[in-house]
């Protein structure tokens, strides 16, 4: 029997590398973790002094930005599979994500059927080496061109934006623009193999939503996308499309259903998703409130407008993302909300008194 391939996990929290080391089939995929490092400059010396066929790793680790440590991978370590582990659904890292050729892209709890699926493709890619980037099937890496896996990245945002307001009509009008966007670019019809990955990845969204929030949902609506019947295959948009309006009127019928507004669930809600296109706007609809009435109950209650909030909680992690120098100031301000550079330096300016540059 050939040796088995070597694995290198790197996560700063012990408890999490032992629950990844915990869910893996390694010996039955022909793999052994071989090591282990708790944060960004200790991982790339334990990859080039080990030399492993996979890594997986966390994107927030002490010594180095997430984002940084995939590029010196992918730039390094050509040969080196890798496998991203995140509590943080952020635009930034997936793009980087995809961009390194990440065989994929797993949110926190790790799922361990998602893991070993993972693993058993990185198995197949090393053992039998296709030219090209590596294909995951969670995310959509068939999109040669840079340009296009950035719009279907800005596309993936925009429909998350409308699930944060409850928007199934948004959520519906922004597959049908990606589709036609697919299409033209590549100049014929979308393949089957692009519809399935992008068919997955809508769905791993709408999972993560549904997870982080707590809202109930019948379990067999994201299930059956698992085994799409032939009309998906032909039109996956539009049954991504139809399985998130299912599962948004659950969610509104859930919210209906209570008695008052919770506004530690809001504001929960909010310390996760600051980094997403938030407002009081969007907060109110996706709780089923007035904005008046949201924005009275939440000032009472902490003394603060939504708003306000909102800015707060992204002013204080992009001071905290500017205190490493190697991660660029335009990547913080991707990875904290804003897509306008110049809207975030004034911002900035105008929250702490001086420019994003200085607060280095």
């Amino acid at each position: 029997m050939s040796a088995p391939y070597a694995v290198v996990i790197l996560d700063d929290e012990p408890w999490s590398r032992e629950v990844v080391k915990s869910l893996g089939r390694w010996e039955e995929l022909g793999l052994q973790v071989v090591g282990e490092a708790d944060d960004g400059p200790s991982g790339l010396q334990l990859i080039g002094a080990l030399q492993p066929h996979v890594v997986i790793t966390d994107m927030r680790m002490p010594g180095m930005d997430g984002i940084e440590l995939l590029q010196r991978i992918a730039a390094d370590h050509p040969q080196v599979r890798i496998v991203v582990m995140s509590g943080y659904d952020e635009f930034a890292y997936l793009r980087q994500a995809l961009q390194s050729h990440a065989e994929d892209y797993l949110l926190k709890p790790i799922d361990p059927d998602e893991l070993n699926r993972t693993l058993e493709r990185c198995v197949s890619t090393i053992a039998h080496p296709q030219p090209g980037p590596p294909v995951s099937m969670q995310t959509p890496l068939a999109f040669s061109d840079p340009e296009l896996l950035d719009e279907y990245v800005v596309h993936r945002q925009r429909v998350f934006a409308s699930l944060l307001e409850l928007d199934a009509l948004g959520v519906e009008r922004t597959l049908a623009d990606l589709e036609r966007l697919i299409a033209s670019r590549t100049g014929e019809e979308v393949g089957s193999d692009v519809r399935g990955r992008v068919m997955h990845d809508f769905i791993v969204l709408l999972e993560e939503f549904v997870v982080r929030n707590g809202v109930p949902i019948d379990p067999n609506l994201l299930r059956s996308a698992s085994i799409p019947g032939p009309a998906a295959e032909r039109a996956p948009f539009d049954a991504v499309a139809r399985i998130y309006r299912r599962a948004i009127e659950q969610i509104a019928e859930s919210r209906r259903d209570r008695d008052q507004l919770d506004l530690e669930e809001v504001r929960a809600h909010i310390d996760h998703y600051f980094a997403d296109p938030l407002s009081l706007q969007s907060v109110a609809r996706l709780f089923l409130v007035s904005k008046e009435h949201l924005s009275r109950v939440f000032r009472k209650a902490f003394g603060t407008t939504v708003n306000d909030y909102i800015t707060d909680r992204r002013m204080d992690k992009a001071l905290e993302l500017l205190r490493d120098a190697d991660v660029e100031i335009k990547e913080v301000a991707w990875m904290v909300g804003y897509q306008d550079l110049a809207y975030f330096y004034r911002v900035f300016k105008k929250h702490f008194g001086y420019p994003p540059g200085q607060a280095r």
